[in-house]
């Protein structure tokens, strides 16, 4: 009995050593019932990540997508700037396809927006704070890569010379847009 006793507490076994195994034990408050997605504790938190990850991927996926289509419309009005003939006609051409490259990423946000919400879901959080943060980070991260990284980095890729008239023009089209369009939508 004595034995059994020393296994199981093990700071007991040697009485005259001055040290003892001792571990840091957190404690945390306990979620609020209402805030438990039940259905979701089931899933293990390897699992768990391994879904994280999965979204992560599609998302990164959907911003290349996203690159892909705003890198064709740069080279397209890359082309046109190089090969202006007509002053009017070419400044018309660039701002239709600025308003296409903004079309572009807004239509892939408003995609990413629904994307991510089924795909966060699928990740199956145990709460709804743990939720809406996951899906806020990621809706904030790739947003911003989509709406401001993407056409900046493309531009830069694209355009080799010190002109940023079709970087400027680009943004400008994308930040009336936001502040005209997003609203209503």
């Amino acid at each position: 009995f004595k034995n059994l006793f020393y296994l199981f507490c093990s700071c007991c076994a040697n009485k005259n050593s001055t040290s003892y195994y001792v571990r840091n034990i957190t404690f945390e408050p306990a979620p609020e019932p209402e805030d438990i997605i039940f259905e979701n504790i089931e899933i293990s938190p390897l699992s768990r990540i391994i879904r994280t990850a999965i979204v992560y991927f599609i998302s990164i996926i959907l911003c290349g997508i996203s690159f892909a289509a705003i890198y064709g419309l740069n080279l397209v009005q890359m082309h046109i700037d190089e090969n202006q003939t007509n002053r009017t006609t070419h400044i018309v051409l660039l701002y239709v396809l600025s308003f296409a490259i903004t079309g572009v990423t807004s239509a892939m946000d408003i995609l990413l927006e629904i994307f991510l919400e089924k795909l966060t879901k699928w990740e199956k959080q145990t709460t709804w704070t743990n939720y809406y943060l996951s899906y806020s980070l990621k809706l904030t991260l790739f947003s911003f890569v989509n709406s401001a990284i993407l056409p900046t980095f493309c531009e830069f890729f694209v355009n080799d010379s010190d002109g940023y008239e079709i970087l400027i023009s680009n943004m400008l089209m994308k930040f009336l847009v936001n502040a005209l369009v997003t609203p209503i939508i």
